[in-house]
């Protein structure tokens, strides 16, 4: 979740996030987490990639 995303209220993402049951990971960004941070980004999908068979 973008920390400094100023799109949408930490509490709506929080929300969305519980209702969806997902594993979320905080990112130091705003809210296109995947153009200033794309490097996090990656790692974090690669990280969770590795956990599916």
């Amino acid at each position: 979740m973008a920390t400094e995303d100023l799109n949408i209220a930490p509490q709506a993402r929080t929300f969305m996030a519980e209702r969806a049951k997902a594993h979320t990971v905080e990112v130091r960004a705003a809210h296109v987490v995947s153009v200033f941070r794309p490097h996090d980004v990656a790692n974090i999908i690669e990280e969770a990639a590795r956990t599916v068979r």
